[in-house]
């Protein structure tokens, strides 16, 4: 056969096939996400069929995952295959039917026996034949013998080897369509490296093997390239259809203030959803709360909330970030079985400053126990993370060269450990972001521009924009020369991106601080025209400082809190004397 030639594609069309237990969802996700990383538009399908405990070996059991991946955004998982992986004659059998013309073909070769084309249905020992697949580019590589093979040396039983053999066909797929095995490697260590380290050394030399393979063989009348879409500069988030279910499940449990009950069998696609919920099995509503907590049910609530210094792992961003300080309210210590999902408030310090600085400065904890005294031990967790790295660093709370990826370690790595190792509630509506100077900056820019994250921003003497040096200079150090992307990360313009938006801002500045109070005059209404609810509010006598920072915290503190159930009381601004309301 001819040597393999390189065709470009706009998209392409592949599909992993086998027995229910082959691992088929497994492949195909680590396909899929490695191609979304490279920057193609994806569109799956996981599919599983009714009988998904039939026999081994039958059409009925087969079990596939089809993603459609190109160079624009995919809005479908597409109807016909280019490339169909089948795992077994069953498989090559139940996907005949979505082959595209001139597609190609991987089937195990292992698994052409009388045992198993007779399971499938076939009425000759010929399956190629009888399906008629003599136009298309069939490959018959000896999966299973080729990954016992290659992991003959790591000790385990042939049970364990042969279920390698889905890794191994991921592997010509990676070379077939020129992708880095990068990422399902990591993965493959993130999931079983800490309890069996020879399972994740073996599905590693399984896609190893097979990308060898293919790289040497010239079965393959070609291989393909497919270029990254475009796509607007952000954060992005990857989640299935399985754990938006489970947190919808959780988020109309909690505004309906009862109990969440899910009875489900433990079976893929169910299992997500169950696992997910199994998280929070320990939380309730803060309705829920407030009510056992009026009824003598909770016990025990101590006086004061604690502050605990936390290094949070940069397992996204790798940003070098200073360890964060978080304060957790009463509610969350007190003796009782379950939590209330509680509220949370991300604090950022000015630059030069640091998360010790927001607590010291800012008077939180005292701000929180107060608040927590006439709420039945119930106040936001208040995390202050680390946007700098070093009190000498101003990163523009973006990802960049110059600093490293704030952004990503705050919207992402912060954000997810808060989230799964704190009582913390889930949905953005009860997440808030703050800060002082740069850091309130920070936290428009971060709280606009991520919607899903934040529903509430409380920016103390905010700049217009943010500030290390030129306009230009800024541009070129940390957006490499991408004008768009710098003013992308104007408050005003993020805002106007935007809209329509209906998150809250509370924005303040000192009263003797004329250069933040006209900040906050120019900010205020295009928020406002956005659809935002909008206070915005001077604190008297004070300027540029922590002062200022602690009067507008406070109210918005009250703020937030009727707008997350800690409160039913609605704040009134005149019970607030040393604030004032700014004209806008």
């Amino acid at each position: 056969m001819e040597q393999s030639k390189v065709r470009e594609m706009q998209d392409v069309v592949i599909r992993f096939s086998g027995d229910s237990g082959d691992g088929m969802q497994l492949t195909g996700t680590l396909f899929s996400d490695t191609s979304a990383l490279l920057g193609n538009g994806i569109s799956t399908f996981p599919d599983y069929p009714a009988e998904i405990r039939a026999p081994q070996g039958t059409v009925a059991g087969v079990s596939g995952f089809q993603v459609h991946f190109g160079d624009h955004r995919e809005l479908n998982p597409g109807d016909y295959c280019d490339v169909l992986v089948a795992m077994n004659p069953a498989a090559l059998k139940a996907n005949r039917k979505w082959l595209k013309p001139g597609a190609t073909v991987i089937l195990d070769g292992d698994s052409i026996t009388e045992e198993h084309l007779k399971k499938a249905g076939f009425a000759t020992l010929d399956p190629l034949a009888e399906l008629k697949l003599d136009e298309y580019n069939v490959v018959v590589p000896d999966i299973t013998s080729m990954t016992r093979e290659a992991l003959k040396e790591t000790g385990l039983d042939n049970k364990a080897v042969v279920k390698c053999k889905n890794m191994f066909a991921l592997g010509i797929c990676f070379w077939l369509f020129d992708r880095p095995e990068d990422y399902a490697l990591k993965y493959l260590d993130g999931k079983f490296a800490k309890k069996n380290p020879a399972v994740a050394q073996a599905n590693k030399l399984a896609i190893a093997a097979g990308y060898n393979y293919a790289a040497n063989t010239h079965q393959f009348a070609n291989n393909y390239t497919v270029a990254p879409a475009p796509r607007e500069k952000g954060t992005y988030r990857s989640i299935n259809g399985n754990v938006a279910t489970a947190w919808g499940l959780c988020a109309a449990a909690e505004k309906a203030g009862l109990p969440l009950f899910c009875g489900s069998y433990p079976i893929t696609p169910a299992t997500v959803i169950l696992e997910e919920l199994a998280k929070r099995k320990d939380l309730i509503t803060v309705a829920q709360w407030r009510k056992q907590a009026a009824n003598g049910t909770i016990r025990n609530i101590p006086a004061n909330g604690t502050v605990n210094k936390i290094d949070i792992p940069a397992t996204k961003s790798q940003f070098e970030a200073r360890k964060a300080l978080v304060y957790l309210p009463p509610a969350a210590l007190a003796d009782s079985k379950r939590k209330p999902a509680l509220p949370v408030v991300l604090m950022l310090s000015g630059q030069p400053g640091s998360p010790g600085r927001v607590f010291q400065a800012g008077g939180i904890q005292t701000m929180m126990d107060g608040y927590a005294k006439t709420h039945d031990g119930l106040a936001p967790i208040v995390i202050a993370a680390d946007q700098l790295g070093a009190d000498s660093h101003n990163t523009l709370c973006v990802d960049s060269k110059v600093y490293g990826n704030a952004l990503t370690y705050l919207t992402q790595d912060v954000v997810d450990w808060v989230k799964t190792n704190l009582p913390a509630a889930q949905d953005a509506k009860d997440w808030a972001i703050a800060g002082f100077s740069q850091g309130a900056t920070c936290s428009l820019q971060i709280g606009v521009n991520h919607p899903d994250l934040f529903g509430t921003m409380i920016p103390t003497d905010s700049e217009i924009k943010p500030t290390n040096g030129s306009r230009q200079e800024m541009i070129d150090r940390f957006f490499d020369g991408d004008t768009t992307a710098y003013e992308n990360q104007v408050p005003v313009n993020a805002i106007r991106n935007h809209a329509p938006t209906h998150q809250m801002l509370i924005i303040g500045a000192g009263e003797k601080d004329t250069t933040s109070i006209r900040n906050v005059k120019t900010i205020a209404p295009v928020a406002a025209k956005a659809g935002m609810r909008v206070a915005a509010v001077e604190s008297s006598g004070n300027a540029h400082d922590w002062h200022a920072v602690q009067d507008v915290l406070r109210y918005g503190l009250a703020v937030f809190g009727h707008d997350t159930g800690l409160d039913g009381a609605n704040p009134n601004l005149s019970d607030y004397p040393n604030l004032k309301r700014i004209t806008i």
